[in-house]
């Protein structure tokens, strides 16, 4: 990440597990805050986040990733989502890190929500439905079927012990079938 960025974790125990591949989570958190990480050229604070919501009647688990970085303004965020589209020197982007964000997030059943203003950073606030239940049908998003096979149960946990073993927190993922 460099000398002069800070990552710090706020993770909840409380956050529900969600249906997704933990592969693609992974890549989802890479992209947010490697993209946070270029948005502070002089250094500054990555905080990923995870709680618990209800939205309407849904129970969702959220994973939001701020940055203390230069921010964006209406124009440039109306556009983060389209595949290409970069602010970045030539070369040093494709311009597909949010869009990859983007479709996994929906792919999961989930909705990616987006605060910015010049100078002022950046907050992308995931939310995924919340794995249901023990005996409960587990339905893939966007239609009335089940999976097959199943699609893997995730909870983004606090790596306790490599957060007090080094002075960079980590988290991981618990898989369950």
């Amino acid at each position: 990440m460099g000398d002069n960025v800070q990552i710090v974790d706020r993770l909840s125990d409380a956050t529900p597990s969600i249906v997704v591949d933990p592969n693609q989570l992974e890549q989802v958190l890479v992209n947010l805050v490697v993209n946070a990480r270029d948005a502070m050229p002089r250094g500054g604070i990555v905080t990923i986040r995870t709680s618990e919501a209800r939205v309407g009647d849904r129970h969702m688990a959220v994973l939001e990733v701020r940055d203390s970085g230069i921010g964006m303004d209406e124009a440039t965020r109306a556009r983060i989502f389209e595949p290409f589209f970069t602010t970045k020197e030539m070369g040093q982007g494709t311009g597909l890190g949010l869009a990859t964000v983007a479709g996994i997030v929906e792919q999961s059943g989930g909705e990616v929500a987006v605060e910015s203003a010049p100078g002022r950073g950046s907050i992308f606030r995931l939310r995924f439905p919340a794995a249901p239940s023990a005996g409960e049908p587990t339905l893939v998003p966007g239609t009335s079927a089940a999976p097959t096979p199943p699609m893997g149960t995730a909870a983004i946990l606090p790596h306790r012990r490599a957060a007090a073993a080094s002075s960079s927190s980590r988290t991981r993922t618990r898989c369950v079938r």
